[in-house]
């Protein structure tokens, strides 16, 4: 069976068209990030505007009786066809739907659980220097312990009404360490164990 070379000549000529339109909208699905992440959306647009263009090309073809003589003496008479195009778009934009490759959705790392934080036994706590009958030679402004929390590294204590942790300041007065019943406060090289029952 053979075909007219006219015929033969719109076929190729629109199998081109078609094919640089689909590969056009493909690349600019994947380049452009706000298609890439709408693919479905553009897709359905486009096939929409090509839907219309090939409507109004239809009804425009009932309307007019047009010049057959004149269509057969130019080959690309088509191309000024909403029909066509419309065809040529909404065919277009179904397999750019469906060639473009899908932006991957990564799933959100696990959030870890929280364990609560046991207390370390007292053994795990820094050792209380000695305690001697010598008055020490520094003189410790006046500290009042009213509170404390044991919690291993996350231990606070209430001095003067201060919230401290360990290494914080009140004055020059340093917190060296926290334990279950008493804070061991530093000042000048001098420690001192304030109680709760103070």
């Amino acid at each position: 069976m053979k075909f007219p070379v006219l015929t033969k000549s719109r076929v190729g000529f629109s199998l081109a068209l078609f094919s640089v339109m689909t590969l056009g909208g493909v690349e600019l699905c994947r380049r452009v990030p706000y298609l890439h992440s709408r693919i479905a959306t553009a897709c359905v647009a486009v096939g929409l505007v090509g839907l219309l263009l090939w409507i109004k090309g239809q009804m425009d073809l009932t309307r007019s009786t047009g010049d057959a003589r004149r269509s057969q003496d130019n080959p690309l008479t088509f191309l000024q066809s909403l029909r066509y195009w419309g065809f040529i778009l909404a065919t277009s934009a179904i397999l750019v739907y469906f060639i473009t490759p899908r932006p991957k959705v990564e799933a959100p790392p696990p959030t870890p659980i929280a364990k609560p934080v046991e207390p370390l036994p007292e053994t795990n706590a820094p050792p209380l220097p000695p305690e001697t009958n010598a008055t020490p030679a520094v003189v410790f402004p006046p500290l009042k312990l009213s509170g404390l929390v044991y919690n291993g590294d996350n231990s606070t204590a209430v001095i003067n009404g201060r919230t401290l942790k360990v290494g914080g300041y009140i004055g020059e007065v340093k917190l060296v360490a926290i334990q279950q019943r008493t804070a061991t406060v530093e000042l000048s090289g001098e420690r001192k164990a304030l109680s709760l029952d103070e």
